[in-house]
């Protein structure tokens, strides 16, 4: 079956081998927005997520649904890999004998709950990074294209191989445009420093994360599981960071900017096993006393310093 339209109202029973549901939600907030407040919503939302739907629009009463491998993006500059979406912006050339150099950028949480995917899973963030970094620079960007609002790059219910996919469309654009894993970076802030870290470490990349959230139980338990991932992703990361951490001998460093005034994330990160190749750097600001306040403009000049000391050699000579 291609199309099948239900009634949320009567006798729903959705058809999980359709390529499309349109539920009839009989009201102009979309199944999602209508999850938020309705305990029963959310528990058949989250019903069509396991199954690997995504919600797309919500026209006259009607949330409409598609498998996550049939969604077409109408993006032009979207490209893709596999199962995932991403866009690579070139480089700003300075010097030509020097090295390509590649940032990968994880994109952070959307507070949207609306139909639309372009608000809901966001990811042309930092839209003017080059003028921060070093030259020779590309920016990778990847889309978190799963679940309500994505999962952190990390592996779900509904895609098992997720992470693998990840690690071997950076492993592809390095091979494609011949860039040196020690020219590699990767950057994100809250989700997106989550997929940032745990990426780090699993494939032993460089990295500058912000605020990573590796444990979702603070949000489950205090924000009624706003990110929709209850059941559906390994909830607590750590004891699956700690594994890795445990079974490498990392060459590269990774960098996490957090801050000690904020307790659940920062509480978090000091269950993660220590490396010599794992450095926190505390901004150490009461003012910055909620996720938001850390992973915005007050973590910006560590971000910018990071990560050019983690890109240029010449930097990092003459530091060390």
């Amino acid at each position: 079956m291609d199309v099948q339209n239900v009634d949320f109202l009567k006798d729903f029973n959705p058809d999980f081998t359709a390529n499309k549901i349109r539920v009839n939600m009989h009201s102009d907030s979309n199944m999602l927005q209508l999850s938020v407040d309705n305990e029963f919503v959310k528990k058949e939302f989250k019903k069509l997520l396991a199954h690997d739907y995504i919600l797309g629009e919500h026209i006259n009463g009607v949330s409409y649904f598609q498998k996550r491998k049939t969604f077409a993006l109408p993006n032009p500059e979207l490209k893709t890999f596999e199962d995932l979406k991403y866009t690579i912006q070139d480089s700003v050339e300075q010097r030509s004998y020097r090295s390509k150099k590649l940032v990968v950028l994880f994109a952070h949480f959307s507070a949207s709950n609306e139909a639309t995917i372009s608000k809901r899973m966001y990811f042309n963030i930092w839209q003017n990074i080059q003028k921060e970094l070093v030259k020779d620079t590309m920016v990778l960007r990847i889309m978190d294209f799963n679940l309500s609002h994505g999962s952190g790059y990390i592996n779900t219910v509904n895609f098992p191989d997720y992470e693998d996919q990840v690690q071997n469309l950076i492993s592809f654009i390095m091979a494609d445009q011949k860039i040196d894993k020690k020219n590699v970076v990767f950057w994100g802030s809250s989700k997106g420093g989550t997929g940032a870290f745990y990426h780090a470490l699993l494939g032993d990349y460089k990295a500058v994360v912000v605020d990573p959230i590796l444990d979702e139980s603070w949000y489950i338990e205090n924000k009624n599981d706003n990110h929709f991932m209850d059941g559906l992703r390994t909830t607590d990361l750590i004891p699956k960071i700690n594994k890795i951490i445990n079974d490498s001998n990392f060459e590269n460093k990774k960098f996490v900017v957090t801050n000690s005034h904020f307790s659940f994330n920062y509480n978090s990160l000091q269950r993660v096993t220590k490396s010599d190749f794992i450095s926190k750097v505390d901004i150490d600001m009461p003012n910055a006393y909620n996720h938001l306040q850390v992973v915005g403009y007050n973590s910006k000049v560590q971000s910018v310093t990071l990560l050019n000391i983690s890109l240029d050699e010449q930097l990092q000579n003459a530091l060390y």
